[in-house]
């Protein structure tokens, strides 16, 4: 698995089995303190924070219209939008691929205020019949949780999950000093405290016997969609096999290689530009982290799979020698 990974210009793999280190490696110099953007993978960050604000009453719940917190969405198109809909990434709203300076893609991305543009999105479908892994459906998410509960998304972040994750610090991306997060990407954190973060959802929210999430979030936020079976609420599901995963339905671009299904039925991960990813595997006891550069002919399904019977052969083994021992 190292050799593997080693060949795809890792960084890090870092392996928990049963909560406890199995496999740490390590390249070029990083090591579990070095903070690595996530990239994506914070998209599943806001998640776990919205199940904190609807928890705490500050949203009432994933079915509510989105609107009823972005008022500026009281439109035709957007009103029927909900807050289920921008986690399942299934809202109809539409990504733009122009990329001039003043565009609205590139105001989303590097503006200096970034809530405008992401409202401003077009909606091109109705809501809830089709997957489409754009941005602003995280982005909004954000919004809403700064909105609902009147605190900075940081702050909110770090008193209801990173402080009790007790993690090392970590940052946001923000549109200007004292602006707005990016809740849809960019968040730093250390390679250590992806790997809590997989745990806790490894473990239904909790970490270390300290409840992290609000009790049946992780559960909720692992329903498939309706509009797409291997995706939850801003989280990725094994369930069904694509040899070629796509965020756009339209377009191969950055689509993710799998050279056969996964090997366990309640895979789930987190997906962060590059080929980072935090795989879970609860039936295993597994948390698989890896860090390193994209290669389009990274398989996305070698290194799960391989821990999986790993973990398979050993139980085996450990049953025949417990077998033999009763005789």
């Amino acid at each position: 698995a190292v050799d593997y990974a080693g060949r795809f210009d890792s960084q890090a793999l870092l392996v928990l089995y049963g909560g406890r280190v199995a496999v740490a490696h390590y390249w070029d110099g990083v090591d579990a303190d070095t903070v690595i953007a996530g990239h994506s993978m914070t998209k599943t960050i806001t998640a776990m924070l919205m199940g904190h604000a609807i928890a705490d009453g500050f949203v009432q719940s994933v079915d509510e219209p989105a609107a009823n917190y972005l008022p500026e969405w009281d439109t035709p198109e957007r009103k029927a939008i909900t807050i289920r809909d921008l986690l399942n990434m299934a809202s109809g709203v539409q990504e733009s691929y122009d990329f001039r300076p003043k565009s609205l893609r590139m105001q989303r991305v590097m503006g200096l205020d970034i809530v405008p543009a992401n409202l401003a999105v077009e909606v091109t479908g109705p809501p809830g019949q089709t997957f489409a892994h754009f941005n602003p459906n995280s982005q909004l998410l954000g919004v809403i949780i700064e909105r609902a509960s009147g605190r900075r998304f940081g702050e909110y972040l770090s008193e209801k999950i990173w402080q009790p994750l007790q993690a090392r610090d970590a940052e946001l991306f923000v549109d200007k000093p004292g602006g707005t997060a990016h809740t849809d990407c960019c968040m730093w954190g250390s390679v250590g405290d992806w790997a809590r973060i997989g745990e806790t959802l490894r473990n239904n929210g909790q970490f270390e016997g300290r409840q992290i999430l609000p009790e049946g979030w992780v559960a909720a936020m692992l329903e498939p969609s309706a509009a797409y079976a291997n995706y939850g609420m801003q989280i990725w599901l094994g369930r069904e096999y694509e040899e070629n995963r796509r965020y756009d339905p339209s377009m191969d671009t950055f689509a993710n290689y799998h050279s056969e299904p996964f090997a366990a039925e309640d895979l789930f991960y987190l997906d962060g530009l590059g080929k980072q990813r935090v795989y879970v595997i609860p039936s295993r006891q597994l948390v698989i982290l890896r860090v390193g550069s994209g290669d389009a002919e990274f398989d996305d399904a070698w290194l799960p799979n391989w821990f999986t019977r790993a973990v398979d052969k050993h139980t085996a083994m450990a049953k025949t020698a417990a077998d033999a021992d009763s005789f």
